[in-house]
């Protein structure tokens, strides 16, 4: 496929994703809505316990060096795809919270670029015994560089060096207090980095 063909493939493409986020943002904004009325008696609505948000965007970049090479730079247009998730739970005990981003880039010259991502955090407790003992845990994930040299001004698949960073923890977090009302807090977390 030539440069001109692959350009008009890739503007087909932000035209039709332009459309799909405008129908996600109205579908999510219909469901939201529907779930927060109470055609009988809003005012005693239940509260919900999760919570899920889906999204879907689309970004265009433009980049003067796509291989952040010193010579024989060649510069590109990069059509990204991302669809994001945010999560709530609130269970009284349980409660979590989740950001999750899954992106795929199209680089319209160098397409040996083109790549899914992937990036995201939690968190998470539960309270084994109420204003006592809770366990919680959270991670993270992101992919990023491992050298300081050769940056991307920008967020993107494909630029060299770049790796998968995991971490999370978790562990139990004891809460109480003094007879004289102090507050004593106590925790323990297991931890771990994973590279990938």
């Amino acid at each position: 496929m030539g440069h001109g063909a692959r350009r008009r493939l890739t503007m087909r493409m932000g035209r039709w994703m332009a459309g799909v986020v405008a129908l996600s943002t109205s579908l999510i904004g219909a469901l939201t809505h529907a779930a927060d009325s109470d055609p009988l008696n809003p005012a005693t609505a239940p509260p919900q316990a999760l919570v899920l948000q889906p999204s879907l965007g689309l970004q265009e970049t433009y980049t003067d060096n796509a291989a952040l090479t010193a010579t024989d730079r060649v510069s590109d247009l990069i059509t990204q795809i991302v669809l994001s998730l945010n999560g709530t739970l609130d269970t009284g005990r349980a409660q979590g919270q989740l950001n999750a981003n899954v992106g795929y880039d199209i680089y319209a010259r160098e397409t040996a670029f083109d790549g899914f991502y992937a990036a995201g955090n939690g968190t998470a407790s539960y309270n084994l015994v109420p204003d006592l003992l809770a366990l919680k845990a959270n991670a993270s994930t992101s992919e990023g560089s491992i050298s300081t040299f050769e940056l991307s001004a920008t967020n993107r698949h494909g630029v060299p060096d770049l790796t998968q960073l995991t971490t999370f923890e978790v562990g139990p977090e004891l809460t109480g207090r003094t007879a004289d009302g102090l507050q004593v807090n106590a925790a323990a977390r297991f931890s771990q980095v994973i590279y990938s």
